[in-house]
């Protein structure tokens, strides 16, 4: 069902101002593989974007019959396994979808239309390396949108978007086997291993590796490609418990980068760049050709498999699963992993112990779940089975739910060990399923993979792994994980905009919960996390992880030619608002306004009718009383008050302090810097200190904040000139700090290091203060140089062989105290790193807010921006370089 179109003369919705002309000589140069796509419901409709269509009957009676079935859809450049990557999601009447509530799927009415949606405009059929080159060429050229569409299994709406040119890797499907093998330029043999292009199903994957007598971790289902978005994104399964992630078992990539060369990245090639499409996720740093997988010998593996009837009441899907909590933990340390569900647990180990003994062990350790499903009417089934692809095809693809053709999307969190470790927290996890099945969830239906690698860790380094990826760039909670906690859910084929509003407010109400239950060390998996979470770069990656990764980024891909819906490069405040995520940016906009009413929610403790609030109070009940009058239908008019009812709910469940300050962004960071240090000395600016401070003294009333007061002495300091030459009024308008440590009692423990300006910088003796710096430094998370302060950093050496800027009146005297650093003109403020530097005095308020966001995220940023009722200036807003005629210099 290729190439249903031909070329049109303009590309729509992106480059359309370029004539016909430059896409047929792309079309020529990809060999007629660049083809109109089109949704894959077209054939049903009479009207297509307005325009006369004639229905294919054949054709759409066999997109009814398969509305649902994977083979279709990862067979359809146009198609989706999740209907969120071809509806535009913010405005529902832009879509081409059919009744999926029946099957076949239902016909559409004779006067509706199938519009585009987010199906991209085109696609290239992509059979080798140098299409890739091609495309980003001509993108590059032509300022044309790519997206880049594998198999189609994403749930976050990465893989396509309205107007994009699309790269259809899909049909890469070369498939080697070599039973040694160096990586290119390296000098070690890996063993055995699989090399296998983008596009090869896993289904394939797992036959061809049986023929060499092998076994490739990858995914179950038979269509989710093997070296695609799923090992990209990490790659768990169902043997990852004992043989790791996918991302842990790749040796070497073949990709295109953002520059159009091909490159073979492995360890000892690009590394930084290995590093980064080992749990990067999607293309952010270029398109894969294919990947080398180091595959495991074939070998005998133990299965259990203990039902329930699935007529169960939810007071007993309860007390299963409060048995499968309690064996959870010995089962991992056993080395199983699979599913656990309300109904069932399904699990597998590849271990000696478990195979050699003809199931013995194996039966023994689901003995206590056995008895209970068998007391309820159930069966149970542990063995010792052959092989790896007699269980996939025997027991795994009949349990494969990896049905396309919904509007369905989640949230996920990882479950750390340690909750499974004490009573306590095991009765933390049982009050969550309570609390969920109270509010209309039905713990029959729970369901979580069972696929951290949680054996293979501690086999890697058995001393300290808890903070280790071993060389992968996913967040370290998949390494100190058990569960993958999910929930899933969908929307109606043909919701309203108040309906999809709704469903993402419940499903955020959802990710709170599991925030809350798994602590403030947990993340997400990247690929089935809750699209339109906040906090998302700490929650995907962890920052340390997240900062690495943005720098590769800009390495490889400096143009930002690939882009995604928050993926690396992403930026919030500038994408979400833009016209190329306009499809999930409105919906993410309106939803955030909700987080607003449900932070002042908060603010009012929770009452919206204490006198003291009166004001407040109405606006919020004038916003709420907005939803439900402009609500056009009984449907939305339901979801609007379950909504509002929803806010204070939500808001009762989490924390309160008193404070009076917002939510929490929906994910608590385990990194977040808690304690900080302020240099004071004589003839300082206290704008410099008070820009910085002031702020972050907001977000002290909501997170644990220390600050200390540092100086040489514990004498008070003043702010006063050091030499009466420079008072010649003889004034006395100068304030004095208290100091609450020298610099030789200083606690060890400061994470974020700030550095005023002022007149003092230029005394004749600063040493004790570069000594700090230089001292401090190595241990510090962040450095924060406020105007003139970037030449005591700069005395102190730390500034050698990096980028910082500083007030644009004292440049010349300044940068001289650094000539080893680049300094940058124009510029606000600057980030080389972990070091963050402002031009002069109120420069400091800008960088101040830039830098909260870069850690605490937008939401909170834009609550301290209204708190000091301050809009920052951007960071190439800086006038005073062409004042002070400062030659222009680096690069921000």
């Amino acid at each position: 069902m290729k190439g249903l179109f031909p070329i049109a003369s303009l590309f729509v919705g992106v480059g359309a101002s370029y004539t016909s002309q430059p896409w047929h000589a792309l079309n020529a140069t990809v060999g007629g593989r660049l083809r109109a796509s089109t949704p894959i419901a077209l054939p049903c409709f009479t009207s297509y974007g307005g325009l006369t269509n004639s229905v294919d009957d054949a054709r759409c009676a066999t997109v009814r019959e398969e509305w649902k079935t994977g083979g279709l859809r990862t067979n359809f450049p146009g198609a989706f396994m999740n209907l969120q990557s071809e509806a535009c999601l913010s405005e529902p009447a832009d879509q081409c979808l059919v009744d999926n509530t029946v099957t076949p799927a239902g016909i559409p009415a004779s006067n509706a239309t199938c519009n585009q949606g987010s199906v991209p405009s085109y696609y290239i059929e992509i059979t080798k390396g140098s299409d890739v080159t091609t495309a980003l060429k001509f993108a590059k050229e032509h300022q044309v949108t790519l997206s880049v569409k594998n198999a189609g299994h994403d749930y976050m709406t990465r893989n396509s978007g309205k107007g994009t040119l699309s790269l259809w890797t899909h049909n890469l499907q070369d498939m080697e086997y070599h039973d040694s093998f160096i990586p290119q330029g390296c000098k070690d043999d890996v063993g055995r291993v699989m090399t296998v292009g983008a596009g090869t199903p896993s289904g394939d994957a797992h036959i061809f590796a049986d023929k060499h007598d092998s076994v490739i971790l990858g995914p179950y289902s038979p269509t989710v490609a093997a070296s695609g978005g799923w090992l990209l994104g990490g790659g768990h399964g169902v043997l990852g418990p004992v043989y790791g992630m996918g991302a842990d078992r790749v040796v070497e990539f073949q990709i295109v980068t953002p520059d159009g060369k091909e490159r073979t990245v492995n360890a000892c090639q690009d590394p930084d760049l290995f590093f980064a499409l080992r749990g990067g996720g999607g293309s952010s740093f270029g398109v894969v050709l294919r990947a080398t997988h180091s595959v495991i010998p074939r070998k005998p593996i133990a299965f259990a498999d203990v039902h329930l009837p699935s007529n169960i009441s939810s007071d007993t899907a309860l007390e299963w699963i409060k048995l499968l909590v309690d064996e959870s933990l010995e089962w991992g340390r056993q080395g199983w992993g699979g599913h656990v569900a309300g109904t069932y647990v399904t699990h597998f180990n590849p271990l000696t112990d478990y195979v050699s003994d003809n199931g013995t062990k194996a039966r023994a350790s689901f003995q206590r779940v056995t008895d209970f499903a068998l007391a309820h009417g159930g069966t149970s089934n542990v063995a010792v089975y052959p092989n790896w692809l007699y269980i996939w095809n025997t027991f795994l693809l009949p349990l494969d739910t990896m049905q396309g053709g919904n509007l369905g999307m989640g949230s996920s969190r990882l479950i750390p060990d340690e909750i499974f470790a004490t009573e306590e927290g095991k009765e933390k996890l049982m009050s969550y399923f309570r609390s969920i099945a109270e509010i209309g969830f039905n713990p029959v239906n729970f369901y979580t993979p069972v696929s951290t690698p949680f054996v293979y860790q501690r086999l890697q380094d058995p001393k300290g792994f808890a903070n280790k990826t071993f060389g992968t760039s996913l967040t370290p909670a998949w390494y100190r994980s058990l569960w993958h906690l999910q929930t899933i859910g969908s929307m109606a084929w043909n919701s309203s905009y108040e309906d999809r509003v709704h469903f993402v407010t419940n499903l955020t109400n959802s990710t709170v919960q599991l925030e809350a239950l798994a602590g403030p060390n947990a993340g997400s998996h990247f690929n089935e996390a809750n699209p339109f979470m906040t906090g998302w770069q700490e929650s995907y990656y962890g920052r340390e992880n997240y900062n690495k990764l943005l720098m590769i980024k800009a390495k490889y891909d400096p143009e930002n030619i690939l882009t995604c819906w928050k993926c690396i490069g992403f930026q919030d405040k500038k994408d979400i608002p833009s016209s190329r995520y306009h499809c999930q940016g409105k919906l993410q906009q309106d939803f955030s306004h909700m987080l607003l009413w449900m932070s002042s929610l908060k603010a009012l403790n929770c009452s919206l009718f204490k006198d003291e609030s009166k004001s407040l109070s109405t606006l919020i009940l004038q916003e709420l009383v907005e939803i439900l009058t402009t609500a056009k239908t009984t449907e939305s008019k339901r979801a609007s008050v379950e909504m509002v009812s929803l806010f204070g709910n939500l808001t009762s469940q989490l924390d309160h302090d008193g404070s009076g300050g917002p939510i929490p962004p929906l994910k608590t960071n385990e990194t977040l810097p808690k304690n900080f240090g302020v240099i004071v000395f004589q003839a300082m600016l206290m704008q410099d200190m008070i820009g910085v401070v002031d702020p972050l003294q907001v977000l002290a009333h909501e997170f644990p904040m220390n600050l200390y007061i540092l100086s040489s002495t514990m004498d008070p300091v003043t702010t006063a000139p050091a030499s009466a030459s420079m008072n010649t009024h003889n004034s006395s308008f100068w304030p004095t700090i208290n100091p609450t440590h020298t610099f030789d009692t200083a606690p060890d423990d400061i994470e974020v290091l700030i550095v005023p300006g002022g007149p003092g910088v230029r005394a004749p003796d600063v040493s004790p203060i570069t000594n700090f710096i230089r001292d401090t430094y190595p241990k510090l998370r962040y450095l924060l140089t406020i105007c003139t302060g970037a030449g005591l950093a700069a005395k102190s050496g730390v500034l050698d062989g990096r980028k910082a800027t500083t007030n644009k009146q004292a440049w010349a005297t300044i940068t001289a105290y650094g000539p080893n650093t680049t300094w940058v003109s124009p510029a606000r403020w600057v980030v080389d790193g972990n070091i963050w530097s402002s031009s002069g005095a109120t420069a400091g308020l800008d960088l101040t807010f830039a830098w909260i966001e870069h850690i605490w995220g937008n939401q909170w940023a834009e609550y301290v921006e209204g708190r000091e009722e301050y809009v920052p200036h951007p960071q190439d807003f800086d006038p005073f370089a062409a004042k002070f005629n400062i030659t222009p210099n680096g690069s921000l």
